[in-house]
């Protein structure tokens, strides 16, 4: 049985280098924590320090037999997962990724044109990375589909940045996948050695 490690107690914080990554759903997701993602994948910028979080949600049904009117299984019904997070940049792969990609155009200025609209958006590829705990980086991939954005705060003190609702889709049964990877070894011990005489 493993002890008790207060250094993996896990906070997750996003890479300074970039922590939200969206592709086209014909973009392989990662297999692993480390390996460079594919360039097709587009970091979304800054997110508000209300960070990330995930949320599973589902019903499940209780199966009650007659004589006595026990329950001898449960039997899962409905599960849904979810992502929510607030980028905080404001720049094209942002727009697109919250409005659709033929929703958003952009000049030879850089400007940017934004048509809002209450259609779905396409399917695409999230990877989340965070730093867990010193030593340690974490990658959370899905298929999602953004469907939910928040509202825009317009008092000049708050972010002007949409909360987005992320529904993960499963994909053959699996609505997202975690890795871990462990990059330094972990501290050894000193073991005193004693050996008689001087």
């Amino acid at each position: 049985m493993a002890t008790p490690d207060m250094t993996k107690v896990a906070v997750l914080e996003g890479k300074v280098t970039g922590a939200i990554f969206v592709a086209p759903v014909t973009t392989p997701l990662p297999t692993d924590a480390t390996t460079a993602l594919p360039a097709a994948y587009k970091c979304l910028g800054f997110t508000s320090d209300d960070g990330i979080v995930i949320t599973e949600d589902g019903s499940t049904k209780q199966l009650r037999v007659w004589e006595g009117r026990t329950v001898v299984r449960n039997k899962r019904t409905e599960y849904n997962e979810q992502i929510k997070f607030t980028p905080v940049e404001c720049n094209e792969d942002v727009a697109k990724f919250t409005w659709g990609d033929d929703k958003v155009s952009v000049d030879a200025s850089g400007n940017l044109t934004i048509k809002h609209h209450g259609g779905d958006v396409e399917p695409v590829h999230t990877v989340i990375e965070a730093v867990p705990f010193a030593g340690a980086v974490a990658r959370y991939c899905a298929k999602t589909q953004l469907t939910e954005r928040g509202d825009v705060a317009g008092n000049g003190e708050d972010y002007a940045g949409r909360e987005l609702t992320l529904d993960c889709l499963g994909v053959e049964g699996v609505t997202m996948t975690e890795y871990i990877a462990f990059t330094s070894a972990a501290p050894v011990a000193a073991v005193a050695s004693s050996k008689g005489g001087n």
